[in-house]
């Protein structure tokens, strides 16, 4: 598990402290397809405005996410099936 521990230092942009027993992951989404499909899994589960704010960053991130995206919002009104 070292991989997953000290490749980036935390910190708040207005300076004030971070909490230190948190527990925190950073993902690159430019390159990574991984980290793409992981942010958009997790727009699922979050309040609507961050769920469209996270949407239109992928897109912008990666247009040809496009279809993804479609059969991410048929799933969750329940127009297909959700895959596991």
């Amino acid at each position: 598990m070292t991989r997953l521990f000290n490749k980036y230092k935390i910190e708040k942009k207005d300076g004030s402290p971070v909490d230190h027993d948190a527990q925190y992951f950073v993902l690159r989404l430019d390159t990574d397809v991984a980290a793409r499909r992981a942010m958009l899994e997790y727009s699922r589960w979050t309040d609507t405005e961050l769920k469209y704010d996270i949407l239109i960053w992928l897109l912008s991130i990666n247009p040809e996410m496009i279809d993804d995206l479609m059969y991410h919002e048929k799933e969750t009104l329940g127009l297909v099936e959700r895959s596991t």
